[in-house]
Order: C-alpha cells, then sequence, then structure tokens
C-alpha cells in the first residue's frame, strides 16, 4: 500500500471520528454566538502564543490567562468547544507520536542543542 494511500485513510479515520465529529458540532454551535466566538478565538490566541514564548514562567502565565477569561470558560457553549478541540489535538499528537516513533531519523543531535 502507498504512503499516499495510507495517509487518504487516516484523513478519512479522523474526519469520521467521534472526537472529530464532536469538535465539529460545537464548532458549529459557537459560530451562533459571534461574539463569543470572538472571545473564544482571543483566548486560543493568547494561550498559544504564551506556549511558544521563549523566557517566561509558563505555568504563571497560564495561570493569569486562566483568570482573566474564567467567566467566559463557564460558559458550557465555550467549554465544549475546547475540550473537543483538546481531545481533537490530542488524537492528532498520538498520530504524530506513532509516526515519529516508528521512524528512525536520528534525532539524537537536538539532545546536545539548546532550542
Amino acid at each position: 500500500m502507498l504512503v499516499a494511500d495510507c495517509l487518504r485513510e487516516l484523513k478519512n479515520a479522523i474526519g469520521n471520528s467521534e472526537e472529530y465529529l464532536r469538535f465539529e458540532r460545537a464548532k458549529k454551535s459557537l459560530a451562533e454566538y459571534p461574539e463569543l466566538k470572538r472571545q473564544v478565538e482571543e483566548w486560543r490566541r493568547k494561550y498559544y502564543c504564551i506556549q511558544n514564548q521563549d523566557g517566561i514562567d509558563l505555568f504563571d502565565e497560564v495561570d493569569s490567562l486562566q483568570e482573566e477569561y474564567a467567566t467566559i470558560r463557564k460558559n458550557p457553549l465555550i467549554r465544549e468547544f475546547l475540550a473537543s478541540e483538546l481531545l481533537v489535538c490530542h488524537m492528532i499528537q498520538e498520530v504524530y507520536r506513532e509516526i515519529l516513533d516508528s521512524v528512525d531519523l536520528d534525532l539524537q543531535f537536538l539532545d546536545e542543542t539548546a532550542l
């Protein structure tokens, strides 16, 4: 079987998974409330930036962001969207880990560098 065929099957499996279908339902529900959607996107943008910054105390920054957005995160639509998004992200991370673990790319040089 060609890798392209396997990739097509994987894409179909992900797209038809309960996790992804749940995420799509949550995304559609949230889209019905543009102001809530805007707030969620703002929170996600800030969270992403924190995770990709160097030289900060990640835990303090995340705690601060969690406090700042605590009120909107109590909303059931937002909670469902964020929870379902997290499940999809974990699924994709697991796929990535499995692929990386199955291929010997000899990445030991990364252990010796400061990234």
